[in-house]
């Protein structure tokens, strides 16, 4: 059964591997995870040790402590994972499965980095760079949504003076790297918590968390 089993894993368009959830040893893993992490025979090293770049010890994000709490078999977690290895990101499911006669951590993993890229691009201004106005009215309904208790969101609208003459004296190219420049100058002062997007042609908001509304008229000036 377990050489069967193995047969079907290698078959499939996804990366794969088992460890023992007492000493986190890899069992198993599939060829296509091999090449994807650069490994010939990681069977019996840690998992931590193939996985991860630099790890000392078991990872925080080890599901095997949450999977043994919920105690039953091919009961699934999905997770995302930003791997310090590879360099990519990947949708993870992992479970305890029978193999080979006893209970092993099994993980499924789907690399959706091309995935992510894709649909960032398609939410990015294209002149710009930042945000688009649908992927930004998103974003601001869900900071509105998700607002936690003693913190708050300052919402700013800026628009571009003058930007119309700048095009009819200089040109459109001009124009536009005006437009750009601005949006560099912002986005370089602001924290990881805050965005921006473009909401028409020289109107931009920008979204910073916990910034008392005097600050940020402050902050506003010296853009």
């Amino acid at each position: 059964m377990g050489e069967q089993f193995e047969e079907i894993l290698e078959q499939l368009d996804v990366n794969i591997y088992m460890t023992d959830i007492n000493t986190h040893r890899i069992l198993f893993m599939n060829q296509k995870m091999k090449k994807e992490y650069g490994v010939e025979n990681p069977e019996g090293q840690l998992c931590w040790q193939v996985l991860q770049e630099g790890a000392k010890g078991v990872c925080k994000v080890c599901k095997i402590p949450e999977l043994m709490r919920l105690g039953k078999e091919n009961q699934v977690i999905c997770w995302r994972e930003n791997n310090s290895k590879v360099k990519r990101t990947f949708e993870n499911f992992d479970s305890l499965v029978r193999w080979g006669g006893r209970l092993v951590h099994m993980q499924q993993s789907y690399d959706i980095t091309n995935i992510l890229q894709l649909s960032e691009s398609a939410s990015k201004d294209s002149l710009c760079g930042v945000w688009n106005r649908e992927k930004g009215k998103s974003m601001l309904a869900e900071c509105a949504e998700n607002l936690e208790e003693g913190h708050s969101w300052l919402v700013a609208l800026l628009d571009v003076d003058n930007l119309k003459t700048v095009n009819d004296t200089y040109g459109h190219q001009e124009g536009d790297f005006l437009l750009q420049r601005l949006c560099q100058v912002i986005q370089g002062q602001l924290q990881k918590t805050d965005f921006m997007f473009r909401l028409s042609g020289d109107e931009f908001v920008v979204v910073m968390k916990d910034v008392p509304e005097k600050e940020g008229v402050k902050r506003f000036r010296a853009w």
